[in-house]
């Protein structure tokens, strides 16, 4: 890999700054120091969320030499949910299918957002002993200040500007690595952002970890001017220090890359990683109502019981969960196995079942 001063992708140039090798002090009047002397800068040019995920799954396998590694990445129109959390509850997935979206589920925690092309990821992957949390969050602070936002922390991993949430952090720690991912709204679509995200969906029941409804803005909404390209070379310069080491994607092992993004994109990782969970579901029909409870474990149904004051006759009451148990908890499966049955209340059910979108 070749050194050099200059971040070539974004044709960044890299400014020599002192700072001492001690630990670094918090910003003061504005100024936020570097931490580190020299940092790996990587661009991804591919707009796919599993491949993205799978770099910065990669990048925590690399040997980092005692020096960090800067990822900056885009998606297109994807859903992003943490590691513990429940895709059915945070998601509206038949919105986001019929737009051809993704869901992807991330190795780091913290809760859901949507991704654009208006949408700035920034993945920090550094030894775990030089880690320090609140040292990103000035970095991140400070350049936004370099554009003129005034952000602020609000909480241990939210970045607000007046009160409304610009960026949202999240991490992965290991024994040697530690990862922290940063997310910033520049010119993201909001209103499909709105659409596809869900508000806390009470039907369901689940230890997951749910995400936090917050007001969001775009960061051009208070620096008209700015894209995502700026911030780019401004997060950088911020996080490289004295000099960068820039490393093309593609000069990675493209071979590992892929085989973990088979990962990614298969649905045992982003739905079946689903913490246990309930659901329960209502519906009416001319022959009356039914009052479903599904429990699913792994993705999977593994229980279906049909509550009161459901109408649905005895037998058709009696065929249904073992009609359904062992599916993929996908709408489109269940309506189709219930299809095969010759009870005709079970054709409207399926009907019912597409409907929900899950």
């Amino acid at each position: 890999m070749r050194k050099s001063r200059c971040y070539v992708e974004l044709g960044i140039r890299i400014r020599k700054r002192d700072h001492p090798s001690s630990p670094v002090p918090r910003c003061q009047d504005g100024q936020c120091p570097v931490i580190f002397d020299t940092t790996m800068i990587l661009q991804s040019n591919n707009l796919n969320a599993f491949y993205n995920l799978a770099v910065e799954e990669y990048l925590l396998s690399m040997d980092l030499e005692r020096y960090p590694i800067l990822f900056l990445w885009q998606s297109e129109n994807a859903v992003l949910i943490g590691r513990n959390q429940n895709p059915w509850r945070e998601c509206r997935l038949s919105i986001l299918r019929r737009n051809s979206g993704l869901l992807a589920r991330r190795l780091s925690g913290g809760g859901a957002v949507y991704h654009d092309r208006g949408n700035l990821n920034c993945t920090l992957v550094v030894p775990r002993d030089t880690y320090d949390e609140q040292h990103v969050y000035q970095l991140l602070i400070g350049s936004l200040a370099d554009l003129g936002v005034q952000a602020q922390l609000t909480n241990r991993n939210t970045l607000t500007v007046d009160r409304r949430k610009v960026s949202g952090n999240a991490f992965c720690l290991r024994s040697d690595r530690a990862l922290h991912h940063a997310t910033l709204l520049v010119t993201a679509d909001l209103d499909r952002l709105s659409a596809v995200l869900s508000p806390v969906d009470e039907r369901i029941h689940s230890r997951a970890v749910p995400s936090e409804p917050a007001s969001v803005m775009n960061l051009s909404e208070v620096a008209a001017d700015l894209t995502v390209t700026r911030l780019k070379t401004v997060i950088a310069e911020r996080f490289a220090g004295g000099q960068a080491e820039s490393v093309p994607v593609s000069d990675l092992d493209q071979a590992a890359i892929l085989e973990l993004r088979e990962k990614y994109e298969s649905w045992k990782w982003s739905f079946g990683r689903t913490p246990a969970f309930d659901i329960e579901l209502y519906g009416g029909f001319d022959w009356g109502r039914l009052d479903l409870k599904i429990h699913v474990e792994d993705g999977q149904i593994h229980d279906v019981f049909v509550l009161k004051p459901s109408t649905l006759d005895s037998k058709p009451a009696g065929a249904l969960p073992s009609s359904l148990a062992g599916l993929r908890f996908c709408s489109g499966e269940m309506a189709a196995a219930l299809r095969t049955s010759a009870f005709p209340e079970f054709e409207d059910i399926a009907v019912w079942l597409e409907s929900n979108g899950f």
